[in-house]
């Protein structure tokens, strides 16, 4: 609303503050996109209204194509790849991508430059077992209970520069479990 006033002032006269507040509003705009789809989704999970399209798919390729759109957007980090070919799993494919994506996207949010990011995929008991690791600053032990949580963040100074509505998380947690699934978190080792 504030740069919709500031235009309203002065951007029809001023190239430099029209463009700027262009930008600003449709940044703006998009974020708020964001978070009406996450909170409608949210709300559908609720309700038990949510429909998830299941059919048997492979797996290891849709791991590949996370890899090469991660490599492909993203090209601050190292991406590190090993996924196990031929790997079938049933489930909604595009909810799985979305929540793997989800955990992709914080890993590249808390890695600083030049850190790794590692997408593995492997089988373990007849189930597939994904895994996102990454180099970044990791959790603390004390915060892991509660980062399912909606709208939890860790530490807001942190979380300010970073963006987000603290959803993203919650998101991915209800279609893992609507899948039958499970989330392990381990925290970074310690270099030696």
């Amino acid at each position: 609303q504030g740069y919709a006033r500031m235009l309203e002032r002065w951007g029809k006269d001023d190239r430099a503050i029209l463009e700027e507040s262009i930008s600003a509003i449709n940044k703006e705009a998009k974020n708020m996109q964001d978070l009406v789809e996450k909170l409608l989704f949210i709300a559908r999970n609720d309700k038990d209204t949510m429909v998830l399209i299941k059919n048997e798919f492979d797996m290891s390729e849709l791991m590949r194509e996370l890899v090469r759109d991660t490599e492909m957007l993203n090209t601050e980090h190292k991406v590190e790849s090993l996924i196990k070919p031929g790997i079938k799993v049933f489930g909604d494919p595009d909810r799985i991508k979305q929540a793997l994506r989800i955990f992709v996207d914080n890993a590249i949010k808390y890695t600083e430059k030049g850190g790794t990011i590692t997408i593995r995929l492997e089988e373990e008991d007849k189930y597939a077992v994904a895994v996102i690791k990454d180099t970044g600053i990791g959790i603390p032990e004390n915060e892991l209970p509660n980062i399912f949580d909606r709208f939890y963040r860790i530490d807001a100074s942190r979380e300010r520069n970073k963006g987000g509505h603290g959803l993203g998380l919650s998101i991915a947690r209800i279609i893992v479990l609507r899948h039958g699934g499970r989330i392990k978190i381990r925290a970074m080792e310690s270099p030696s």
